[in-house]
């Protein structure tokens, strides 16, 4: 799940950029968000980067929390950081192993998002959500 924040600054307006991502193993969510961008997909956005015309990832954060879990597993100062700042929900997660459990789809894939709608109920900013849905699984 990703959220987009409409913010302010010396005038000009920007964005930043907040992606809910959940520890895995020994990596905590921003180890994790940092390995990704590190990424060769990425390269031209380091090019741009290094050569001082654009860093869009010092605009990227990430939150800690789980689909899984009640409150999408959000600390109550980043839940009302959320509901209180975001303006754009972008939600794309999904567990999509074709073999797992029929629980553990249900769990990610129904729960999670009904998760996040209730999340964006609740944002007071809110201008634009996004939902990107699996096609089957199980």
């Amino acid at each position: 799940v990703a959220w987009g924040e409409a913010t302010a600054q010396s005038g000009r307006g920007y964005f930043l950029y907040k992606l809910l991502v959940r520890g895995k193993k020994h990596l905590t969510a921003a180890q994790r968000v940092e390995n990704l961008l590190r990424l060769p997909l990425f390269h031209q956005l380091h090019d741009e980067a290094r050569s001082g015309r654009r860093n869009v990832f010092t605009k990227v954060q990430a939150v800690e929390g789980d689909l899984t879990l009640p409150g999408l597993g959000l600390s109550a100062g980043d839940a009302a950081a959320v509901q209180n700042e975001v303006t754009m929900i972008i939600h794309s997660a999904a567990d999509i192993d074709l073999d797992a459990p029929i629980q553990k789809t249900l769990k990610a894939n129904y729960v999670g998002t009904r998760g996040v709608l209730e999340l964006a109920a609740e944002c007071q900013q809110l201008r634009v959500f996004l939902h990107t849905s699996t096609y089957f699984v199980n």
